[in-house]
């Protein structure tokens, strides 16, 4: 990025110096988190840098941020630059409308987000965090949706299987291989590669015959009750399914639509009756959701710029709209 681009450019300078400030942001995900995790470490002494010097101001694990008494660890000027009437106003305003919340905590108390606009705080994500695997659902029922791509980008397929205790959802993601060069993503779906997150398939466009047999394969270990998917974009590939025996449905992608399983997602996470599989494109999709809304109230999960992936929330969506829909359910719930 433009700080290695800077720093290569010292080179020939006796005792250079880069001096960078900022608040928290809402990126975890991104190259400042990254840098401030490497500054902790050098901290707390588990890595090794002469060369850095560090100083973050922040709560601590397990502060109060609404505590009065905490904000001078994040505030080192409170009471000079910036006064203690302002916070309190300032905080007061997050309690009272949370969209305000995640600006006031980043700017204002310098504490890191998961999204400018959080929908499900990430603790619940990863205290929903498990393996899932095939085998343990073997002969059982499962929703399936799937968010296809339209050439050369990111495609997920959901496996969402309802139980009487909780219901247990697995994503499988597929990328063609020359998207792996694409500038923008290039890092993250690197990343992601290495720790066999996503399946890589060969060419330049996003191979909807490996798909198609992957869940294939699938359908011998579960049964597949109903795959939902949007239907633009998808037409040769629903044939080629059906054609397979698959139960295919278009789900719309129309706001109103979608109102129902983003509910019914908010609740099973919040009351901790939703197992996701501990995959951290799982979770990268899920801070990236920004709530879209229309006048009579309905919600669903939107994206506020093009690279903020939320591909695996929507299939997962997809999935539970799917089983909310269908005469089996109520089964379980």
């Amino acid at each position: 990025g433009l700080k290695d681009v800077l720093q290569s450019g010292q080179g020939m300078r006796d005792d250079p110096m880069s001096v960078i400030i900022t608040t928290a942001g809402f990126d975890k995900l991104g190259p400042c988190y990254q840098f401030r995790e490497m500054c902790t470490e050098v901290l707390k002494g588990l890595k090794e840098d002469d060369t850095l010097f560090a100083l973050i101001y922040a709560l601590d694990e397990g502060d109060d941020w609404k505590d009065e008494k905490m904000w001078a660890k994040s505030n080192p000027n409170l009471g000079i630059t910036v006064k203690s009437k302002y916070l309190r106003e300032q905080v007061q305003k997050a309690i009272n409308s949370p969209s305000e919340e995640v600006g006031i905590k980043t700017k204002n108390i310098n504490m890191w987000c998961d999204a400018e606009t959080v929908w499900i705080p990430d603790h619940y994500i990863l205290n929903s965090s498990d393996n899932v695997e095939f085998e343990r659902f073997r002969d059982m029922d499962c929703y399936m949706g799937i968010d296809l791509s339209s050439t050369s980008d990111l495609t997920c397929a959901a496996f969402m299987f309802p139980t009487s205790e909780k219901t247990y959802f697995k994503v499988k993601y597929y990328l063609p291989e020359m998207a792996l060069q694409e500038k923008r993503f290039k890092e993250l779906y690197g990343e992601w590669r290495r720790q066999g997150l996503i399946t890589i398939t060969p060419g330049n466009v996003t191979d909807y015959d490996y798909i198609l047999n992957d869940i294939l394969d699938i359908r011998d270990k579960v049964y597949i009750q109903k795959i939902s998917y949007d239907s633009w974009n998808a037409t040769q590939f629903t044939i080629n399914a059906e054609d397979k025996g698959l139960p295919m449905e278009p789900f719309s992608q129309a706001l109103g639509n979608f109102n129902r399983p983003t509910k019914e997602m908010e609740r099973l996470l919040l009351s901790g009756k939703a197992v996701i599989d501990n995959n951290v494109i799982n979770r990268h999709c899920f801070r990236n959701v920004a709530m879209a809304r229309d006048r009579n109230g309905n919600t669903k999960p939107s994206k506020q710029f093009e690279e903020k992936k939320i591909d695996g929330v929507i299939a997962m969506l997809e999935a539970l709209g799917g089983y909310l829909s269908s005469p089996r359910y109520g089964e379980f719930y």
